[in-house]
């Protein structure tokens, strides 16, 4: 089994607008970002426009000016990236002057901005225990563009899925659930950090599931050339061709600080996700179905991609098909980067 031209074939996951239009609507955005400031007026309350430090802005962009005044809040303009119905066109302009200007004119931006840092402060500090916790990094109020009034603002630094440090963004209406949100980065982090710090002792960074392995062993992709073509929360996927695999589609992602793998065959009736395996199980007695949980994949099906000693947790059955929640195997891996404890 091989993989068919594996770096050429290799495609953002499909949404909207593939990684390069993300790129393209970026630099169209930083063009935006000029022109707002070069027209600005009576907007002395505001340092520049610029755009918004984030972990990711392949669906959200921030446009975010600091209050110069004693406030610590933002003002955002949010714009969505990945909607065709949003274009960016010279209009834009107004509309972030025009929000900008009522920004300003929010009668009490202290009061407002003290309830923001509130919620967003319990949200961080009702995790506990980390060496290196989340920390809130900015508050601020946005105006969507197709919202009448203003939303809430969280950024918060802490690690991705990749267990690099960055800044994941939250917006909400309501104060409760930006608090809500919050604490469950927070959570997210602490996660996150064990994680890190079992490889760390294990003489790696990240990790790397077994599957993953496989599917980089046949596609002739070093690991630093597979971990140049993700980016956190890009999912890429790898064309595959073969005899015995004919239309298959794999593809890499990280989840938590592990490298992983997804695999979908709609021609051998079988597909691999989220660590779950659906097969097509027509013939096979109910008896051994159900006998199924803690055995090992060897013992059921010989996979080409899963490991045998792969151990089955939970079964579930919708006619023919199953659902086999496996643990695989895991091991550490060095991705290169010194930061990932930097604080």
């Amino acid at each position: 089994m091989e993989l068919a031209n594996a770096t050429s074939s290799i495609r953002p996951r499909d949404t909207n607008v593939g990684s390069g239009a993300v790129s393209e609507v970026f630099s169209a955005l930083e063009g935006l970002v000029v022109q707002a400031n070069a027209t600005r007026q009576n907007l002395d309350q505001l340092a520049p426009f610029e755009i918004a430090d984030a972990r990711t802005h392949a669906y959200d962009v921030h446009i975010r000016a600091a209050a110069l005044i004693e406030t610590g809040v933002d003002f955002r303009y949010v714009i969505n990236v990945r909607d065709k119905c949003e274009p960016l066109s010279s209009g834009l302009i107004s509309e972030i002057l025009q929000a900008a200007d009522e920004f300003c004119s929010i009668e009490d931006l202290n009061a407002a901005g003290a309830a923001v840092r509130t919620a967003a402060d319990a949200g961080i500090h009702s995790v506990s225990g980390s060496v290196h916790p989340a920390r809130l990094v900015a508050i601020g109020l946005a105006k969507l563009r197709w919202n009448v009034g203003f939303s809430f603002i969280a950024d918060v630094k802490m690690l991705g899925d990749d267990l690099k440090w960055g800044v994941d963004q939250v917006e909400s209406a309501s104060l409760e659930d930006l608090q809500d949100q919050v604490a469950k980065l927070a959570e997210r982090h602490a996660r996150r950090e064990a994680v890190l710090f079992r490889a760390n002792a294990s003489g790696g960074d990240a990790w790397i599931d077994a599957t993953a392995a496989k599917i980089l062993e046949v596609s002739d992709l070093s690991l630093n050339e597979a971990l140049a073509l993700i980016r956190d929360d890009d999912d890429h996927h790898i064309s595959l061709s073969s005899s015995d695999v004919g239309g298959a589609f794999a593809g890499l992602y990280w989840d938590n600080g592990v490298l992983k793998a997804w695999i979908n065959d709609g021609v051998q009736d079988w597909s691999f996700q989220d660590s779950s395996l659906s097969l097509n199980v027509e013939g096979i007695p109910q008896t051994v179905i159900g006998s199924l949980p803690g055995k090992r994949l060897g013992q059921l099906v010989e996979h080409r991609f899963i490991p045998a000693q792969s151990v089955i947790t939970k079964v579930a059955q919708t006619g023919d098909w199953i659902d086999l929640e496996l643990v695989t195997a895991q091991t550490p891996i060095a991705v290169g980067d010194n930061d990932r404890l930097a604080y």
